[in-house]
């Protein structure tokens, strides 16, 4: 995920709180919204990259209907959204042989509609009054349900020789000073299983609760990083 910092609030030095909308209304609106990004543990002393205002608060939401493919040209608002890896081959003369099993855009941005944040305490904070109205009347007579998810097995992308002989190749490179650090990273996926995207984010923050973990949703494809 990549959250993109502009000048949302440039204008909002004294932002409304809403006593009337809890942080389980906002995850309702997880589920409502098309697009939407929650990011969980960002008040933490490892965040201190984040604009001030943000460091106040345990979470952010934020929602909106639609969403652009591609990387923003100009940009006057917050946007949150994502790069892939694959963009690369966008921009540069590459291209990737490794098999996708996913359905993601090799980028997307959306300019939040609403912009909510959840301090400590739990009391929620709009980015303006009708932003508060908004999500109000969007989840009015909504309650999000969650649904039963499937036990997920992880299959890996590389056998375990397959694994180890890629091992012996990257040592041979760092011997001859091709490359003096690697990240290696292994695909590990299931299929034909079905999750509640939603509760198994909530199920991860509280067994592992990371700084600036995230949930983003763009359409009917999700994203859970913790």
């Amino acid at each position: 995920c990549f959250f993109a910092h502009m000048n949302f609030y440039s204008e909002h030095a004294k932002m409304p709180t809403c006593t009337g909308l809890s942080i389980n209304d906002l995850i309702t609106a997880c589920d409502v919204y098309d697009n939407a990004i929650w990011l969980a543990n960002i008040g933490c002393d490892s965040n201190d990259g984040l604009p001030g205002h943000f460091k106040n608060y345990s979470h952010v939401f934020s929602f909106a209907d639609t969403s652009e493919r591609g990387i923003p040209h100009e940009v006057s608002d917050y946007q949150f959204g994502h790069l892939s890896y694959d963009l690369k081959n966008e921009l540069e003369d590459m291209t990737s042989e490794n098999p996708d099993h996913y359905t993601f855009d090799s980028a997307r941005f959306f300019v939040p509609d609403i912009l909510a944040m959840v301090d400590e305490q739990g009391e929620v904070t709009f980015g303006s009054e009708d932003q508060a109205h908004d999500i109000r009347e969007r989840i009015s007579g909504k309650k999000y349900s969650p649904q039963v998810s499937d036990r997920v097995t992880l299959v890996s992308a590389l056998s375990k020789n397959q694994y180890l002989t890629k091992i012996e190749s990257i040592k041979k490179h760092i011997q001859q000073g091709d490359v003096y650090e690697l990240n290696f990273c292994i695909d590990h996926y299931a299929e034909n299983v079905i999750i509640d995207p939603i509760s198994t984010f909530q199920h991860m923050i509280d067994d592992n609760p990371a700084a600036f973990s995230a949930y983003y949703k763009i359409g009917s494809s999700h994203v859970l990083c913790n």
